[in-house]
């Protein structure tokens, strides 16, 4: 049951409908906009728009309480290899923490990123990647530089039997004097291994710098990237399906959003309207339409906008404004194979304001605003990562709360939320991706779901949004009223294995194993 505010809703156009959720009850409240189409598959899941989210703050239950404090960022993968998914948490300018999850229970782990005693360290985003092909993945943390005025090299993190060392002077990836802000594990060159991006803040003569990955053997390359740009956040994806992976750059609110074409390992600036000179604080690709072509979720202070990418061109799909605008995530929330959106919210006056569900339903979009999504009143918004936290098929989501994305304050300090997804809905198909020694999680393959009623496409990145790096090992892929799949990768090379797999079970798709 629902009750109308005083909105006109006409039926010969769609819209994004803002809906408060309390308890089970839906609120009807929002305002008409546009909808989207969906063209990539059938509508056929047989769950699609008919159920409503329902997620569980468990961030004490769990155990991953952590400081009110700058937070910077979180990452999550399965570092230890044990199957589930572990925590990372940046928080800017104290010690690295890792909450190892060990079958759902976490419990922290002390003295994992060996730093000099008393180290003050100016960290920013950190991200899971692999840069020697040896066993273990490992992590490459940016450093602000002392704020911009002094010596701060990034870290690059091998993880040798569980341990790690910092190797960034001896691999040369330190940009001693940049004011990283991001960094992304990209294969930009097509030659197999995992080269390093990293956006810095504005400082003169310091641009942005790609280091290539020969096999363990990083070059500061020039490539077209060398921009000096007040930099925010970076994220990359194949949006021309030339086979080469480009980039998008957001820069510090108000800059204006940069996008770098690939051709064959050089870059390219491009305009592309509605995407690029926007002063977007986050953007996130995703396949909405599952056609194949990768979609984007854009957000800045007072709007998140849907852009959907017509075989390499982008035309605004759906928009919605927001009180204060962060960063957003994809995810199926309802496991209808669908993507929805989860979007972050910061605060304005004082008051950190509710985070956001934009639930795709095929021909519409709704905007949830769900009381268990509220997050902390103090603090600020600021990134999100997801992941199957504890391998139930739902997708969960973790929410920063500790950084202002517009302003380096040391004042905006906040408590991060783990929110566990309990929401009815559809089928599901868990993957565990294998890639090879140099690209382990598969970054730049792509993953095709066929059911008797329906196929979709994804691709897979390194999960790096603004500041926040989600899973990508483990792709949780939903099928609706569907008893099973088939499930088809295609590696970054071209070569492509399969299996078919019952419904709401765990394959593991292996690079070579074939179909």
């Amino acid at each position: 049951m629902g009750l109308h505010l005083g909105l006109e809703l006409r039926q010969d156009v769609g819209m994004i409908a803002l809906v408060r959720k309390a308890s089970h009850v839906a609120v009807l409240v929002g305002a008409l906009l546009m909808s989207l189409v969906a063209i990539g598959h059938s509508d056929a899941s047989g769950v699609m728009g008919s159920v409503a989210p329902d997620f569980e703050d468990v961030t004490h239950a769990q155990n991953v309480d952590d400081d009110a404090t700058l937070s910077w960022g979180a990452a999550w993968v399965d570092h230890d290899a044990d199957g589930d998914p572990d925590l990372l948490a940046n928080r800017h300018w104290k010690e690295i923490r890792v909450y190892r999850n060990m079958e759902g229970a976490y419990r922290l782990q002390h003295v994992t990123f060996p730093e000099p005693a008393k180290s003050v360290f100016d960290r920013h985003t950190c991200a899971w990647g692999e840069a020697d092909g040896l066993k273990g993945l490992d992590l490459y943390c940016g450093s602000g530089a002392g704020k911009g005025e002094g010596w701060g090299p990034n870290q690059l993190w091998l993880q040798t039997d569980g341990r790690f060392r910092n190797v960034s002077a001896a691999y040369g990836t330190r940009d001693g004097f940049g004011r990283s802000r991001q960094n992304n594990w990209i294969d930009y060159d097509g030659d197999g291994d995992l080269d390093i991006f990293v956006v810095n803040k504005l400082r003169g003569g310091v641009p942005n710098v790609m280091f290539r990955n020969d096999r363990g053997d990083f070059t500061r390359t020039n490539v077209g990237l060398g921009e000096e740009l007040n930099g925010l956040a970076s994220t990359w994806s194949d949006w021309d399906r030339d086979g080469d992976p480009d980039l998008l750059v957001t820069q510090v609110w108000p800059g204006p959003t940069v996008a770098y074409r690939n051709n064959v390992g050089v870059f390219t600036r491009v305009n592309l309207p509605g995407v690029t000179g926007q002063p977007w604080t986050s953007a996130s690709w995703g396949d909405l339409d599952g056609d194949g072509w990768s979609d984007l979720s854009l957000v800045t202070h007072d709007r998140m906008t849907i852009m959907r990418n017509v075989r390499g061109q982008f035309a605004q799909a759906a928009s919605s404004p927001m009180s204060m605008g962060r960063s957003s995530a994809w995810l199926d929330v309802e496991n209808d194979g669908d993507l929805d959106v989860f979007v972050v919210q910061g605060r304005t006056n004082g008051i950190n304001h509710p985070d956001l569900l934009v639930l795709n339903n095929g021909l519409t979009f709704s905007v949830v605003q769900d009381e268990t999504l509220a997050g902390p009143t103090t603090g600020e918004g600021e990134s999100i990562a997801v992941a199957d936290h504890d391998r139930d098929g739902k997708m969960d989501a973790l929410v920063t709360n500790g950084a202002n994305l517009d302003v380096d304050s040391d004042q905006v300090k906040g408590r991060w939320k783990l929110f566990e997804n309990h929401s009815a809905g559809g089928n599901w198909i868990a993957v565990d991706i294998r890639g090879d020694n140099w690209n382990p999680l598969g970054y730049g393959a792509r993953l095709r779901v066929d059911t008797a009623t329906q196929t979709y496409r994804r691709e897979l990145n390194d999960g790096l949004t603004v500041r926040a790096q989600s899973e990508v090992g483990h792709q949780v892929l939903g099928i609706g009223a569907a008893t099973s799949a088939t499930i088809r990768i295609t590696w970054p090379n071209g070569v492509t294995d399969c299996k078919t797999a019952i419904a709401n079970s765990t394959i593991v798709l292996k690079r070579g194993s074939g179909c």
